[in-house]
């Protein structure tokens, strides 16, 4: 029945009920809305990430990267003919693959089962930096410094799977699965000579073209000088061979690398006569050896020459004397 004007509708029981929801409603809102305020829902916060957990799978995953570049690494090294170019590029690869975990030493510090560990992948990344460094600054084409670099990298193999292994020792007592970077070549993998062998063949490449170096500096004086300026630059050329005479006798070289020692050996011999042949006046016959035991160091120092000696150190490695 409609509602006439001036009278008001009876409320019944059940409009009541409606009327309260209403004024619940209303009430609330008020209360969340009041002065402008506004009501911000906040996002479910993530939970803390697990330290342990994040150490022992950021040091497999490193791990296993390292390892892979490394075998690839050794396969370039050890190859019938060596690569400069790509050894170099593969030499990048492992120098991307140290900068892909900057935060790994301080990362195992924060979980006990991996701080100890820490130490351990700091003195890696150190070592394999200072090998790589040379490598970045050299042109491709540079043969020795990129074989010596790879040489220093590929040491560090054994030691990256140690720290593999290290890390899927870390996780099991923690239920952290992770697997451990392996040698694919196993029992055939090559051995890797003693430290100390790099130092040797960085010194004859370098002390090598110190002294090509030396020649063209005093090239002048040797051949268009007078008597006197021929003695001085004689006796600079047979102090710098005896020099290395002394060293070459006291490093004897690794077996597989004998014979290379001995024909260097025999140069710089030749260089120290020629040098004191200078000092003596005897300037024909100087000129003569001079330029003959030049034109051997030249070829020993070949970057081909070079790097097929030393890759028969590896190929065919012995212990050192």
């Amino acid at each position: 029945m409609g509602l006439s004007a001036g009278r008001s509708r009876r409320v019944e029981p059940g409009d009541r009920a409606r009327l309260a929801s209403l004024a619940l409603v209303a009430i609330l809102v008020a209360t969340c809305t009041g002065q402008g305020r506004t009501v911000q829902i906040m996002p479910a916060q993530d939970p803390p990430s697990d330290p342990c957990k994040v150490a022992v799978t950021h040091l497999a995953a490193f791990t296993q990267r390292m390892a892979g570049d490394l075998v690839s690494l050794r396969t370039l090294l050890v190859a019938p003919s060596f690569d400069s170019g790509q050894t170099a590029k593969a030499i990048r690869v492992v120098s991307a693959s140290l900068a892909a975990f900057p935060e790994l030493e301080p990362s195992l510090g924060k979980c006990t089962a991996t701080a100890g560990l820490s130490q351990r992948v700091a003195t890696l990344r150190s070592t394999a930096e200072t090998s790589i460094a040379p490598s970045l600054a050299a042109w491709l084409s540079e043969a020795d410094v990129h074989w010596l670099a790879a040489y220093g990298l590929i040491r560090l193999l054994p030691d990256t799977i140690a720290l593999s292994e290290a890390a899927r020792v870390a996780g099991d007592p923690l239920k952290i699965e992770v697997a451990a970077a392996t040698d694919p070549a196993g029992a055939r993998a090559p051995s890797i000579p003693p430290a100390q062998y790099a130092e040797l063949v960085a010194r004859i490449s370098r002390r090598g073209r110190e002294f090509v170096a030396l020649l063209t500096e005093e090239d002048v004086s040797l051949f268009n000088g007078g008597a006197s300026e021929q003695r001085r630059v004689g006796r600079r050329i047979a102090t710098f061979s005896e020099t290395e005479i002394t060293w070459l006798k006291g490093h004897p070289a690794l077996p597989c690398y004998a014979a290379y020692w001995k024909v260097l050996l025999g140069v710089w011999s030749d260089l120290y006569a020629a040098g004191n042949s200078f000092v003596n006046g005897s300037t024909g016959s100087a000129r003569s050896a001079l330029a003959g035991a030049s034109t051997k160091l030249n070829t020993l120092l070949d970057r081909d020459d070079i790097t097929a000696a030393n890759r028969a150190c590896i190929v065919a490695p012995a212990q050192a004397p």
